[in-house]
Parts: structure tokens; C-alpha cells; sequence
């Protein structure tokens, strides 16, 4: 009796842990390669979104490796392992914590071959390891990928495909997977590229290319074929593999090993399954890399509401420290009743590491007749009746100069709480405050984000970021000094109430329809737009970046003929924050079209992580090396980014909290940097 007791017990707590974890024998055997190096700032949400997904665990292995590291990853990787190893069938973690660097590296985010010659062995370590111990399958799995797709594994092989990775987003159009392949073996732009990364066609896609999270089915017979290794590869001697002449890369060699392998190889984006940081290239830093997964957990937060982290992994997120970037004020213009909007800006705020504070907005269809009596308010007459929420919009705007103005603010950034961050927003901010002062000096009001329709108004002369802004559909976000809130208060405008946006257009002397300038004696409201604009408006995209109206998504907010939101370019000219033209470089180092990744074989003097920056020649935000890129990255002097061409001795006033050097180091990644 007693021995059945003790039976049915230890049955059940088998049961309770299984449901735990979902034990399921009959599922096929996954290995989890994965290679760890200076993560630290990425692997709290890689560990949390990996424990996540709802694959049995007792039949995944995870084998890991790192080295080289200058932060806290086998810390954090080992504080992983301790609180989940009992869940999975095996955790191999091995690991070396000195030296920090390669001699051949200048820095951590060097590739040199030396680097590639490692990584190419590990990676082949973890193939044989799945192999040898015949794992169903194989996961090569990136420590900067975020499966927010709980079911992400499940999914892929219930795809039953050789070869097959999962569409990752990202903060660019950078994707992790090739349209086309050159016969020497480097990236072609293909017209299907950019319908697969922006999900304008879904489901499985033949591809020459996919990296960082990648299923192989090791029960096909042909994967004993795949190889990282190019001497493997030339050894193997099928199809012409002995004959490969192409660089030495990992990625490339493993695609190549698959085609002669005639093994099919297909990205998935048939669910949304995560995001990615894009790979960096050269003459970066640690702190430019943690600058970009920002960017990625905003995404996050845009499209998904708030950032998975398991409890074990808080301890190491660093807080942000928060800032008002030299403002008087960051008001954020909300509701009583709709908190759920200030919490998701809330958040974004939070990991942008803006001190924002909320300002009662005013409900137009609260106000009584009273109201309109006692504050003197009336309608313009003979104009497009105004609806109850614009009237309260307007009046919401108002209470904020008014209160800049009696408090002696001297620079507000007022925000709407609909609104979304695009990257780099506080670094974008400054270097654009710090424009607008210099070479304005004192301007009234400055758009961060607007909806511009017809004439976009002209650059502004002496200025990179800056414009003279033509009409605006939409004031999401603004920065107001108190001359310019005093301007718009004089002009007594509840008395003579228009849209904000018209009223606006009206006081900078611009053309509005009617005769509504007429009531409005001074009209010298001095008003400048950031091109490209910053800021956006959440109803105003979808999530996969589908344009509406003919206008952009929430990745771009420019339409197809133009570049993405942080360019606000033309094929013909490229972005701002690199001017990059079809024959240029792309988002991370040579990732355009015509180019790509870290396979551009870049030499060590040429590009760096936005293409040709070495740290020697990085001014402000330019970056622009002495000679041009290969053909792969191509920057000239002329094609600079967002800092572009600002000197050390540009460098604004208000822009003193922020290290020089840092600056000029990272503006690459703090600027607006995408392909076409």
C-alpha cells in the first residue's frame, strides 16, 4: 500500500513537471548553437524570450560557447544555466574569459580573418556536436535574436523544410536572409527582397542565403554535406564544391556548402517570429552596439505593447539614466481616461532614458458652454467646423505655453502620447537642437514629427537635419521655446479658435486655405522641421511597415519611392543620415542591395559599421574615411550621415552633458542609417 502511495505520488510530481516544461517524447530532438561575445547588454532578453518558447525542453540541448569578452556575458550566461538547467536534456557551456581581444582586432567588433577562422571552428564544433549525438535538428541561434513568436521553434519544424530560417525584424531593412547571390559570391539586389521583408507576400521563399537563426534537418542525408569550413568545402568535391574561389566567410561557405549539397534553402514569413539586432561591422563600439538594441526594444514595444523579461534576468538590465536633453520640460499631452496609450509611451521613454512628464490634455467633449464663455473661446466663423476632440487638442497645446510661458521655460519638447520613437531619437534630438541653435539661433518652434503633404518647404541653409517646413498635416511632437509660446499666446488665439495645424502654418505667415491669415495681425512665428522627421503617429502604420495612403510604415514613414524613415531620401540622392545611393552602403556597414554584411570583405582601412568610418576620421557625425568604400560600401566625403560634416567645434552648448569622443565614436549608429 504504502509502496503504490509513494508510486502515484512520484507519478504525479513527474506529471506536474512535464506539464512544466512540456515533455513530449515523441517530438524530434533540437540542438541550440549559440556564440556568445560582449552580449552582455542583449542576452537578459535573448535567455528570457528563448525560455519562452513552448518547445518541449527536455528535448532541447543548448551548446554554447564565448570568448573574448570585455562585459559581464559568462556572468550572465552562467546565471542563465543555474536557474533553468533542470529543464532542458543538456546545457554545454564552455567558455574562456581571458585575453579580451585577438591581437589582429582593433576592437571588439573587428573581423579580421583570425576572427573568422575562430568563429568558423566553433560553429563547426556545434555542427559535429549535432551530428555525433544525432539531434533531429540543429538551431544556429544568434545572442541577439529575440523570439517574441513563443512558438517560433515548434513552428519551423513543423515547416518540415532542409534548410529554414525565420524572418527577423529589424530597426532597417537590413534582413537575415539574401534575395540573390553574385557569381562571386557577394549580395544581389533581387525585386523580391523588400516583398519578403515587409511581408507584402507571405509564407516559405527559396533563398540563396540565411543567417543568424537557422534550422538544418540533420535527418536528411545531404546535411552531412554542410559545412562552415572552406577546406571541407573544397574537400567534399560535389557539384563543383572543390572549385570555390569565394571569401572567407562563414555564412556564405555554409550557403554555398548547401547548394552544392543541392540542399533547398527558405525564409519564413509566414508569422511575425521576432526581431534582430543587425550586425555591426568595424570601428564600432560597446556602447554604439547598445545603442542599436534600443532602437530594437523600442520596435518591440511599438508592435507587441511591452518587452519580455524573465525575473532572473532583471538584475541584469542596467537602468537607463534619464534625461530631459538640456529641455526645460518633456510634456506628454494624455487623457485622463487613456492611460494605456502614456503607458506604452511610458515605456519607450523609459528605455530611451527620457524623463517625460504627463500633462492633463483637455476632453473636448467635456466642455460646457461655460467653458466656451469664461476662457473666451469661439470658432473662427466661415471655416470647416472643428470637431469637440480637435478643440480640445488645441486648448491641451495652449495650457502648455501658457504654462511656458508664465513658469519663464526657456525650450519645452511637447509630445502627443500616440506617437512613435524612431531610432535614435535622443541623439537625433540633440544634434538637431543643437542646429537649430547655431545656425538659426533663435528659432520659435521646432517639428520633430510631422505628416508633410505637398510642398515640404526647402533645406535650410548650413544645416544637415533642418528645413524650412512647408504644410503640415500633423503636430505630434514639437520643441517650443518661450518666445515662441508667447508669440502664439498674443496672438489671441482661443478667441478666434482654427485647427491647430492651420493656426500654426497661419502664425509663420504661410498659406492656409480661406482667409483665416486676415485675423491674425502678427504673423512671424519662426518654425523649422528635422528632415527626416523623428517622430511619427502610431495610427498611422501597421505592423509590417505597410504604407497608408500611399505614405510610409511605422519602419520608414516614407513611401516606396523613397528612402525609409530615417533616410526621407530619394533613390536619387539616399538618406540623410548617410546619403547612400543604390551603389553605396547600406544600413550597417555596405548592408544595401548592391552590397550586404559583414561578407562584403571589407579591407581593414575601408568600411567600418556605417560604411568606411574608421575612428580616426570619425568627426561628430560624419565619420568619412580618407579614400572611398569598395564597391560594397562606396561612402565618399560627400555621402555623410547625420553628423555629417559637424566638426568638434559644432558641438552645441547644450550638447555638453554628452562625452565629445563618445559622440564622434557612435554617431554612426545615433544616426538615421538605412538602405534605399
Amino acid at each position: 500500500m504504502e509502496f503504490k502511495s509513494f508510486f502515484l505520488f512520484s507519478l504525479i510530481l513527474i506529471l506536474i513537471h512535464c506539464s512544466k516544461i512540456n515533455c513530449d517524447d515523441s517530438m524530434p530532438s533540437v540542438l541550440i548553437v549559440t556564440l556568445i561575445r560582449n552580449k552582455a547588454h542583449t542576452l537578459p532578453y535573448f535567455f528570457s524570450y528563448l525560455e519562452n518558447q513552448d518547445y518541449a525542453k527536455n528535448k532541447i540541448s543548448l551548446w554554447m560557447k564565448s570568448d573574448h569578452n570585455e562585459d559581464d556575458s559568462i556572468k550572465i550566461t552562467k546565471a542563465w544555466i543555474d536557474s533553468v538547467k533542470d529543464l532542458y536534456q543538456k546545457i554545454d557551456f564552455q567558455y574562456e574569459s581571458v585575453p579580451t581581444r585577438r591581437n589582429s582586432e582593433r576592437n571588439s567588433f573587428h573581423w579580421t580573418e583570425e576572427r573568422y577562422v575562430d568563429v568558423i571552428k566553433m560553429k563547426e564544433e556545434g555542427l559535429e556536436f549535432g551530428r555525433e549525438n544525432a539531434f533531429d535538428y540543429v538551431l544556429f541561434l544568434d545572442a541577439d535574436i529575440f523570439l517574441t513568436n513563443p512558438s517560433t521553434i515548434t513552428r519551423l519544424i513543423q515547416l518540415k523544410l532542409p534548410i529554414v530560417a525565420p524572418l527577423m525584424k529589424t530597426e532597417s531593412l537590413y534582413a537575415n536572409f539574401w534575395g540573390g547571390m553574385r557569381e562571386n559570391h557577394f549580395y544581389l539586389r533581387t525585386d523580391e527582397y523588400m516583398t519578403i521583408k515587409k511581408y507584402e507576400k507571405t509564407g516559405e521563399f527559396k533563398v540563396p542565403l540565411v543567417n543568424s537563426i537557422i534550422l538544418i534537418d540533420m535527418k536528411n542525408p545531404k546535411t552531412k554535406y554542410l559545412t562552415h569550413d572552406i577546406h571541407k568545402l573544397i574537400s567534399h568535391d560535389i557539384n563543383g564544391s572543390s572549385k570555390y574561389n569565394g571569401p572567407l566567410d562563414d555564412m556564405i561557405i555554409f550557403a554555398k556548402s548547401a547548394q552544392y549539397a543541392e540542399i533547398d534553402t527558405y525564409i519564413s514569413n509566414s508569422e511575425n517570429y521576432g526581431y534582430m539586432m543587425a550586425p555591426v561591422e568595424n570601428v564600432t563600439s560597446l556602447k554604439s552596439d547598445k545603442k542599436q538594441l534600443i532602437n530594437v526594444l523600442v520596435l518591440i514595444i511599438n508592435e507587441n505593447g511591452n518587452v519580455f523579461l524573465i525575473d532572473t534576468m532583471k538584475e541584469h538590465v542596467p537602468k537607463m539614466r534619464k534625461t530631459k536633453m538640456g529641455l526645460s520640460k518633456i510634456f506628454v499631452i494624455n487623457l485622463e481616461h487613456d492611460r494605456e496609450r502614456l503607458l506604452k509611451l511610458t515605456k519607450q521613454a523609459d528605455i530611451i532614458g527620457l524623463e517625460i512628464e504627463r500633462f492633463d490634455a483637455i476632453d473636448g467633449k467635456s466642455l460646457t458652454k461655460d467653458d466656451f464663455f469664461n476662457q473666451r473661446i469661439t470658432l473662427m466663423p466661415n471655416v470647416v467646423p472643428m470637431q469637440s476632440s480637435e478643440i480640445g487638442r488645441f486648448i491641451s497645446h495652449y495650457r502648455i505655453w501658457e504654462y511656458t510661458v508664465f513658469n519663464r521655460l526657456n525650450e519645452t519638447l511637447v509630445l502627443e502620447d500616440g506617437i512613435i520613437f524612431h531610432h535614435y531619437f535622443q541623439q537625433m534630438t540633440l544634434a538637431a537642437l543643437s542646429e537649430a541653435r547655431i545656425v538659426v539661433q533663435d528659432f520659435d518652434l521646432l517639428y520633430l514629427g510631422r505628416n508633410a503633404f505637398g510642398d515640404d518647404g526647402d533645406n535650410l541653409e548650413g544645416s544637415k537635419l533642418l528645413r524650412h517646413p512647408g504644410t503640415s498635416m500633423s503636430l505630434v511632437g514639437y520643441v517650443i521655446t518661450w518666445e515662441g509660446a508667447r508669440k502664439l499666446i498674443n496672438s489671441m488665439c482661443l478667441e478666434k479658435l482654427v485647427p491647430l495645424e492651420d493656426f500654426i502654418q497661419i502664425m509663420c505667415d504661410m498659406e492656409v486655405k480661406g482667409d483665416m491669415r486676415k485675423h491674425f495681425a502678427e504673423r512671424n512665428l519662426k518654425v523649422y522641421g528635422m528632415d527626416p522627421p523623428i517622430l511619427s503617429e502610431r495610427d498611422n502604420c501597421d505592423r509590417n511597415c505597410q504604407k497608408s495612403e500611399g505614405n510610409c510604415d511605422q519602419d520608414c514613414a516614407k513611401s516606396e519611392e523613397n528612402c525609409d524613415k530615417s533616410c526621407a531620401k530619394s533613390e536619387e540622392n539616399c538618406d540623410q543620415a548617410c546619403a547612400k545611393s543604390e551603389e553605396n552602403c547600406d544600413q550597417d556597414c555596405a548592408k544595401f542591395d548592391e552590397n550586404c554584411d559583414r561578407n562584403c570583405q571589407k579591407s581593414e582601412e575601408n568600411c567600418g559599421q556605417d560604411c568606411a568610418k574608421s575612428e580616426e576620421n570619425c568627426d561628430r557625425g560624419c565619420a568619412k574615411s580618407e579614400g572611398n568604400c569598395d564597391q560594397d560600401c562606396a561612402k565618399s566625403e560627400e555621402n555623410c550621415d547625420q553628423g555629417c560634416a559637424k566638426s568638434k567645434e559644432n558641438c552645441d552648448r547644450n550638447c555638453k552633458k554628452f562625452d565629445k569622443k563618445s559622440e564622434n565614436r557612435n554617431s554612426e549608429n545615433e544616426t538615421k542609417k538605412d538602405e534605399l
